[in-house]
């Protein structure tokens, strides 16, 4: 009497709402095959980064000098109320260094920021009244700013509309 081994059938689709996606058996067989697939392409003798380059396997450097910090500043609403959110691009410096005017004062330096996204939580100088916030930043590398300043993005805080019983004002 000859014996045969029956291998388990293991579903790697699973069906939800009409819908078929892979479980996490599928997805992890997935993930094998295409990891199994880049090691033997990239170990072929006629694999170049070029290839791999076109084919997104390996990664393009960014060797482009950035002299200044590229960042946008915008205004959004946040649990504490109203604050500007900055965004920014470190390019593989440690940091930022942000300086503020508000209504054409004088420029004070707001934050040293090494994390992203920050924000400005300040206060309206006059309550009830908008007012322009301008920002420019410097890079921040060994306890100092370096590099030239960016250019000036303003944001107006607090000249919102609003809606009222007469229609829609500005405040």
């Amino acid at each position: 009497m000859r014996r045969t081994a029956t291998i388990p059938q293991i579903p790697l689709t699973q069906s939800c709402h009409g819908y078929k996606f892979l479980n996490w058996r599928g997805n992890m067989l997935y993930r094998a095959i295409i990891h199994r697939l880049m090691e033997g392409f990239t170990s072929c003798p006629h694999h170049t980064d070029a290839i791999g380059q076109d084919l997104g396997i390996v990664p393009i450097p960014d060797n482009s000098d950035h002299p200044v910090p590229q960042f946008t500043a915008a205004l959004e609403q946040g649990t504490k109320g109203s604050r500007v959110r900055i965004d920014y691009t470190k390019y593989g410096h440690q940091g930022i260094a942000i300086e503020s005017r508000s209504n054409g004062g004088p420029r004070e330096s707001l934050a040293i920021v090494t994390q992203k996204p920050t924000y400005d939580y300040r206060p309206l100088a006059a309550p009830g009244t908008p007012e322009n916030r301008n920002y420019r930043m410097r890079w921040w590398d060994k306890d100092e700013a370096n590099g030239e300043r960016s250019a000036v993005q303003t944001v107006l805080v607090g000249g919102g509309v609003k809606l009222c019983c007469f229609g829609l004002s500005r405040w």
